[in-house]
C-alpha cells in the first residue's frame, strides 16, 4: 500500500470524529491553521493551490499549500519536484508539518536522523484511530526543498498567542515546552532546473 492510499484509508476511517475534533481542537483552530495562513501573505489575484496536482498544467499556479500533509509521504524530493513543475518561476510553497523535536522524542530518540515510518493511535471522540506517517530531522526537511530547487525564505516555530493561554493555559504551556508543528515558506529558484526549465 502507499503513503498516500494509506492516509487515505486511515482518515476516511475517522472522517466524521476528525471534522467534529478539528474545529474544537486549540492545535488546529487557534495554532496551526493561523500560522499556515499567516505564511501566505497577500494572495489577491494569484493563483493558488489546494487541491491536487494530478491534472495541473506546468507553471499554472503561483502558490502552492500543504498544511500538515508532507509527514505522510516518504519521498519529500518527489513532491517539491512536481510543485517545482506546476509553479511559476518564483513561485512558492507554505507549509507545515510535525516538528521534528517532538517525533525525535516520541519515536526516535535513539537516533535524531532516523528517517522512520511509525503508526501512533488518535483518540477522537473516545474511538482509537491508528495513524501512520514519516518521522524526519529538520536537515532532510531541507534537504529535500533545496534538491528540488527551492529557496528557504522563512522557517518558523509560532509561539503560541494569549487566546490559546486564555483558553486553554496547558495546551499554551505544551506548545511552549514540546513544539507540535513547523511551518516553512520556500520559493522556487530561478536558476534553471535540469534539462534547461527556468
Amino acid at each position: 500500500m502507499s503513503d498516500s492510499e494509506r492516509a487515505a484509508q486511515q482518515y476516511d476511517e475517522m472522517v466524521v470524529s476528525y471534522a467534529t475534533e478539528k474545529e474544537r481542537n486549540i492545535f488546529s483552530s487557534l495554532f496551526e491553521r493561523p500560522s499556515t495562513i499567516t505564511r501566505l501573505g497577500d494572495v489577491s489575484g494569484r493563483a493558488v493551490l489546494e487541491d491536487g496536482l494530478d491534472f495541473q498544467p506546468d507553471r499554472s499556479v503561483d502558490l502552492v499549500v500543504a498544511s500538515l500533509v508532507l509527514h505522510y509521504v516518504r519521498n519529500w524530493h518527489a513532491v517539491f519536484s512536481e510543485f517545482r513543475r506546476v509553479l511559476v518561476p518564483g513561485g512558492g510553497v507554505v507549509f507545515s508539518t510535525r516538528h521534528p523535536a517532538m517525533d525525535w522524542q516520541l519515536h526516535s530518540v535513539e537516533d535524531y536522523f532516523a528517517v522512520k515510518q511509525v503508526t501512533e493511535t488518535w483518540t477522537m471522540l473516545g474511538e482509537p484511530f491508528d495513524v501512520t506517517f514519516w518521522c524526519r530531522p529538520l536537515t532532510a526537511m531541507t534537504a529535500a526543498v533545496s534538491s528540488a530547487g527551492f529557496v528557504l525564505e522563512q522557517l518558523v516555530e509560532p509561539v503560541p498567542g494569549p487566546e490559546i493561554q486564555q483558553r486553554d493555559p496547558e495546551v499554551a504551556r505544551q506548545l511552549r515546552t514540546e513544539p507540535s508543528f513547523i511551518f516553512f515558506r520556500v520559493r522556487a529558484s530561478l536558476r534553471a532546473e535540469p534539462g534547461g526549465r527556468m
